[in-house]
């Protein structure tokens, strides 16, 4: 597949040809620190893997690379890490979602989450001390953020239609 980027400034477009194995590209995710890396998820025919690519250096690498669905990819604030949602569970694949992280240097992985309930969308906000992410924890999307000192939960909001999107900086929260 391809991505696309375009200077807004000058309107130079640029089209980079990936590797022929990945079919298609979501989320793409400029990192906020390095400006020349790009994260995003990569599908084959048998399943999603985050890759991240240099566009200096024109290096793609594949992140994951296993059976899990891995989405809902976003940065943390100081650019070293991947934060995501997957079905992957302790060694079997589940249909419930968690949050990880994961370390661009050393490709380790790190559950956020362990619970029965699906969590997605993970925001990294505070300098990077507290993950803002949507859980069905009480059987509607809500808002809940994860404290990654004390690693305490709580829900943030309580709304009745389900929360579907989110969107953060340090001190406001934007949702709908």
């Amino acid at each position: 597949d391809v991505l696309f980027t375009i200077d807004i400034n000058s309107k130079k477009k640029d089209r980079i040809v990936l590797n022929q194995t990945i079919k298609s590209i979501f989320q793409p995710a400029w990192n906020p620190i390095y400006d020349n890396l790009i994260a995003f998820i990569g599908c084959n025919n048998n399943q999603s893997d985050i890759y991240t690519y240099n566009l200096d250096s024109k290096q793609l690498v594949q992140m994951t690379n296993d059976i899990f669905t891995d989405k809902e990819i976003s940065w943390s604030n100081d650019g070293k890490h991947i934060l995501f949602s997957s079905d992957r569970g302790d060694s079997n694949w589940t249909d419930q979602y968690d949050l990880y992280s994961i370390d661009i240097a050393s490709q380790n992985l790190i559950r956020l989450t362990n619970t029965i309930d699906n969590e997605y969308y993970p925001i990294s906000v505070y300098s990077d001390s507290l993950i803002i992410f949507i859980s069905d924890q009480n059987g509607i999307n809500n808002i809940f953020h994860k404290d990654c000192v004390t690693n305490q939960h709580h829900m943030v909001t309580n709304v009745y239609t389900g929360i579907t999107h989110i969107s953060a900086n340090d001190t406001t929260l934007f949702f709908s």
